[in-house]
């Protein structure tokens, strides 16, 4: 089972930091998940909100502010005093922190409006950073996956999938859900999609088996409990993307030859 650090080890430190993913690496976890944004002067900072308010000491949106100001702000004192110096790190600070150490899935955040510009600016540090080959992009929206693949014709891209962007029909759910999943998923099978990564609620066993039967991988978001790991597994799914890897990693060790 594949073991996604979903913004670090975030259970045990403030998520999408350095200590989160010093943290995940030091775990050993084969992949880590972050969510990128674009500062007001256009680079690229790791941060799942909007808006500032939430994980970080200061106040108004990522993308009014340049890095300058950002930096200045705990993104670490919410979570606990030990953190309080830790700051919002830049796309490239984490490329540089990991080397090639772990995959990276990078989740392209606003691309809600039809903006292309997180997922190239994302992109650029990627292929700057030579590490293209171990990063996936993923995002809800297409359209982003769509703006890399132009750029890029061999990146990997992963298409997120929650209930919200669907509408199932049919009296038998079970064929509703599949049916709509397939539906999202299908018309983007021209941009060799690597992944879909699905909510947890929707990976139902014959969704899973046809998804991979269309030769996509599988991952599961985000899962912390273990049973519900296990009924995952047994489901066949290929990952799991959880706040706390050293718990589910317990339920499956990683083997020495890696």
């Amino acid at each position: 089972m594949r073991i996604i650090a979903h913004r670090g080890a975030s259970a045990e430190a403030p998520e999408n930091t350095l200590a989160s993913f010093r943290r995940a690496l030091a775990l050993g976890v084969e992949r880590i998940e972050l969510d990128v944004r674009l500062t007001r002067d256009g680079v690229p900072v790791v941060i799942h909100d909007e808006a500032l308010t939430r994980t970080t000491d200061g106040e108004g949106k990522v993308d009014d502010r340049p890095l300058a100001e950002i930096r200045r702000f705990s993104a670490g004192a919410w979570f606990g005093a030990r953190f309080t110096g830790e700051r919002v790190p830049t796309l490239e600070e984490v490329y540089r922190l990991v080397a090639g150490r772990a995959e990276m899935n990078v989740e392209i955040k606003g691309a809600e409006n039809g903006s292309c510009e997180i997922g190239l600016a994302a992109l650029r540090v990627a292929l700057a950073s030579g590490a293209l080959d171990h990063s996936i992009f993923s995002s809800f929206e297409p359209k982003a996956l769509e703006a890399c693949r132009t750029k890029a014709h061999d990146a990997r891209l992963a298409l997120l999938v929650q209930p919200g962007d669907l509408v199932l029909t049919g009296e038998d759910p079970e064929e509703a859900l599949q049916a709509a999943v397939v539906g999202r998923v299908a018309p983007w099978r021209g941009l060799h999609l690597e992944a879909v990564n699905l909510h947890r609620s929707l990976a139902c066993a014959p969704l899973v088996r046809v998804l991979h039967a269309l030769r996509w991988e599988v991952n599961a978001f985000t899962v912390d409990d273990p049973e519900e790991a296990k009924a995952l597994a047994a489901r066949e799914v290929d990952g799991l993307f959880t706040n706390d890897p050293a718990r589910l990693m317990a339920l499956w060790p990683v083997s020495p030859s890696r």
